[in-house]
């Protein structure tokens, strides 16, 4: 029995991520094919534009058998300590075969070899980056310098050279080089492929990407049908509409943007506003007082990220800065969790019925508990497992009042 991990956030589901889900299961010649996907709040620092449950039903619908939820600290991470959480969690399982994504670049030996000129334990990297940084400059233009300053990555004899900054530049590949590095870190025997990705890429404001899609649904209330159905037809698969119509089961699909937790960001940033702000995960103390500093001037969540935002500090990096505010993610604990081997639990949002085998040898193989019942948690977890279970629900119940975690059934296809 082989069996493919993809880790995603579905957010939201849409043709291209039905193109990865199918051509990862033809090449691999895979059985069955489990996602790692983050809950509520996603790796941009952001919330989800459809919550948890929804995503995974639109997953199951779509060739995926097994939906496992990324814990939230590692989910609203950047992308080393998503990727580092997600890879470690396939890991554990004890039945990943392959790890399938998608990349621009589409190879995955000129990925391996980025992978290595990027590692940790390349010491002309790490002194070029150091340097960069100490500049005063944001990290991912620390990090692109800084391979600039080294050498030409010349590829095997079937390919052209290509610069490394041109592969890092790339949103997929940088996630995928970050898999690579994880699999390394951890001495995974899990088999890498990655897809090459087609037309549009992940930022482009064309009806394929994921950020059009949101675009594309911006301002559309819980409980209205959107009325550019016919431009969102075009992008995700057909048996995913339904939800977007808000028609599915006769419920009403939420829609969230990051605004819609403006009052409670600002309710935390003047909570703390005297102890400032470092104590949260992967906030610096330029950040804190910077935040500090404009704190009078909050009009928004979103407002206040370009209220924030300079040369040496991203909207991304803000944005998950603020992310870990709103959520109490404390730098400690995130520290705690990587001491102790990163993750202590798989909890299953959703899976087919007809997975029944997979599910088996999960149960059998995998060195972690397989959660199906919130109840049954304090009886399989430690302190720790429980530590972190808690700031997923809690996590969960801030995005959405109107779903229990403790109630909420799995999702089944």
């Amino acid at each position: 029995m082989k069996t493919i991990g993809i880790i995603a956030e579905f957010n939201p589901f849409h043709h291209g991520h039905k193109y990865l889900i199918d051509e990862a299961k033809r090449i691999t010649q895979a059985d069955f094919c489990i996602c790692i996907m983050s809950g509520n709040f996603v790796q941009r620092g952001a919330p989800a534009l459809l919550d948890k449950y929804v995503r995974t039903r639109m997953a199951l619908l779509n060739g995926i058998d097994l939906v496992v939820e990324l814990p939230v600290y590692y989910a609203t991470g950047s992308a080393e300590y998503f990727s580092r959480g997600a890879v470690r969690l396939l890991d554990k399982l004890g039945v990943v075969d392959f790890l399938c994504f998608g990349s621009e670049c589409g190879d995955i030996g000129i990925l391996k070899s980025s992978a290595k000129k990027l590692s940790d334990e390349n010491p002309a990297f790490q002194k070029a980056l150091q340097a960069n940084l100490k500049k005063g400059l944001s990290f991912p233009n620390a990090r692109s310098q800084s391979i600039e300053s080294l050498l030409l990555f010349t590829a095997n004899a079937a390919h052209s050279s290509i610069e490394l900054p041109t592969i890092i530049n790339e949103p997929n590949n940088i996630l995928g080089i970050e898999y690579l590095k994880a699999l390394d870190f951890f001495d995974s025997k899990i088999v890498p492929v990655t897809i090459k990705r087609h037309g549009l890429g992940y930022h482009d404001e064309q009806t394929a990407s994921a950020t059009a899609i949101r675009k594309l649904l911006t301002g559309v209330k819980p409980g209205d049908k959107p009325d550019n159905l016919p431009e969102l037809s075009k992008a995700v698969p057909k048996n995913t509409l339904p939800f977007y119509e808000n028609q599915e089961k006769n419920k009403i699909t939420k829609l969230y943007d990051i605004d819609t937790f403006s009052e409670l960001l600002y309710y935390k940033l003047t909570l703390n506003s005297d102890s400032g702000y470092t104590h949260f995960f992967d906030v610096s103390s330029d950040l804190s007082d910077k935040i500090r500093k404009n704190l009078f001037h909050f009009y928004g969540y979103e407002d206040f990220i370009h209220t924030l935002k300079s040369k040496d500090l991203t909207y991304m990096r803000i944005s998950r800065c603020l992310n870990h505010i709103l959520l109490d993610i404390y730098d400690t604990d995130v520290t705690l969790f990587m001491e102790n081997d990163y993750v202590f639990y798989a909890r299953m949002l959703g899976f087919k019925e007809n997975a029944g085998a997979l599910l088996k040898k999960i149960k059998k193989c995998s060195s972690i508990p397989l959660l199906s019942k919130l109840a049954d948690a304090e009886k399989l977890l430690d302190g720790i497992g429980m530590k972190m279970l808690k700031k997923d629900i809690q996590a969960a119940h801030i995005y959405n009042r109107d779903i229990n975690e403790y109630t909420a059934p799995i999702v089944k296809h």
